[in-house]
C-alpha cells in the first residue's frame, strides 16, 4: 500500500492531467462549433 502522501501526489497529477485534457479538448469542441452560442 502507498504511503497517503504519495497517493495524493498521484491523484492531484491525474487531476491536473484530466482537466489539460478537458480544456484540450473543450478548446477543441469551441473551434469547431464556432461561435454559434451568443451568451
Amino acid at each position: 500500500m502507498q504511503p497517503f502522501n504519495e497517493r495524493c501526489q498521484n491523484l492531484k497529477k491525474a487531476i491536473l492531467n484530466s482537466f489539460d485534457l478537458a480544456i484540450l479538448s473543450g478548446n477543441l469542441t469551441y473551434e469547431l462549433r464556432g461561435d454559434e452560442s451568443n451568451d
